[in-house]
């Protein structure tokens, strides 16, 4: 690839890098978007990833040293859960947003129609 020649090719070849990370971006996006909306996902997998976040009775632990490892342990799990759950049911406003992003951006002659 030879170098920029000027200020604008330069900015050109940054808007197509720009617009190249967007589309790969929109791409994974749009990925978790069709997991949130299976079937399969809201019938067992999000009820997994809520039901693992109760609390521990310390009472039923022989020692404070074994109570702390199992809350560590739980809330790890839980902050994964949590996380996972942001990620996978925020993809469809994401989806939106970046799409937007990349219409805003794309000259008016390369913009996909929807």
């Amino acid at each position: 690839m030879q170098e920029p020649k000027t200020r604008r090719d330069s900015s050109l070849i940054s808007k197509t890098n720009r617009l190249k990370e967007l589309d790969k971006i929109l791409k994974h996006q749009q990925a978790l978007a069709r997991i949130n909306s299976s079937k399969d996902y809201q019938d067992y997998l999000k009820p997994l990833l809520n039901q693992d976040n109760k609390w521990l009775d310390p009472q039923s632990f022989n020692s404070d040293e074994e109570f702390q490892r199992a809350y560590n342990v739980s809330w790890a799990k839980a902050s994964a859960y949590k996380e996972l759950l942001t990620l996978i049911e925020g993809a469809e406003t994401r989806v939106k947003d970046i799409a937007r992003r990349l219409d805003n951006e794309r000259p008016a002659t390369t913009k996909r129609s929807r």
